[in-house]
């Protein structure tokens, strides 16, 4: 089995999408502590003749000492009114903004007061809107037991050489039988193909090919997130889009 394992992102780019279509299964994972200036509550948005700008969702006391699945948004604010009035003002010209915006509206105004909750909910979605068949896992309770062994010095003595995030993918791959796991690119520099294969687990990265589509007149934007995509492409070209990665 093809396995992959991320953070659960606010409407991803397309190259998360493109991992997910790589596998047979994905997990949404939320129990790692959350990164400030990371994915999970923001994502790029194109601004017409201006560049992009950065749209977030605000959190309740974000810290890098809660876990991804205790992240609560914060509702006080209208993030999403701004959220869909930016896609109004900004893509209302745009080929397919008659067919995505009512979709995308329902997601953004899906009710939780949990991002993980929230962004789960809009990838697993966004895969079906996008005819992507992987499995998606996101029961955060799953792979408890791996984490409690983790907090354990001695069992991580069993892995030399190893940091909790190495031992936390092959507990995984273990425990789910899989025999093949698939990162992003950046994940080069934190996974040894070497160091998994000792541990019968064979490991590639996914690194997307140069895909450009007609972004109005603007000079081309790469990896906004797949609102851009879906606002300028029908189903099909984003179906060739997907296979446009190479494995390394």
């Amino acid at each position: 089995m093809k396995l992959a394992i991320m953070q659960p992102y606010f409407f991803p780019y397309l190259g998360y999408f493109q991992l997910i279509r790589s596998v047979d299964k994905f997990i949404l994972f939320g129990k790692i502590n959350h990164i400030k200036k990371g994915w999970v509550n923001r994502n790029r948005l194109l601004v017409k003749n201006q560049g992009f700008v950065l749209c977030p969702v605000p959190l309740i006391k974000p810290s890098i000492f809660k876990k991804i699945s205790e992240l609560e948004i914060d509702d006080s604010k209208p993030w999403r009114t701004k959220l869909k009035k930016h896609l109004q003002i900004h893509y209302s010209k745009a080929p397919m903004f008659r067919e995505v915006y009512p979709f995308l509206n329902r997601l953004i105004d899906y009710q939780t007061n949990s991002l993980y909750e929230l962004n789960a909910h809009i990838i697993t979605s966004v895969c079906e809107y996008l005819g992507i068949q992987t499995l998606i896992c996101q029961d955060n309770t799953t792979y408890q037991h791996i984490e409690e062994k983790l907090k354990d010095a001695s069992y991580l003595d069993q892995y030399p050489g190893l940091d909790r995030k190495n031992v936390r993918v092959i507990e995984i791959c273990r425990y789910e039988g899989a025999c093949e796991f698939h990162n992003a690119i950046g994940g080069m520099q934190l996974y040894s193909g070497k160091v998994f294969s000792e541990y019968g687990i064979s490991i590639k990265f996914i690194k997307t090919d140069q895909v450009i589509y007609k972004q109005f007149d603007n000079e081309f934007i790469a990896n906004l997130s797949i609102i851009d995509v879906m606002m300028f492409n029908d189903t099909s070209r984003i179906a060739a889009m997907l296979e446009q990665y190479a494995l390394v």
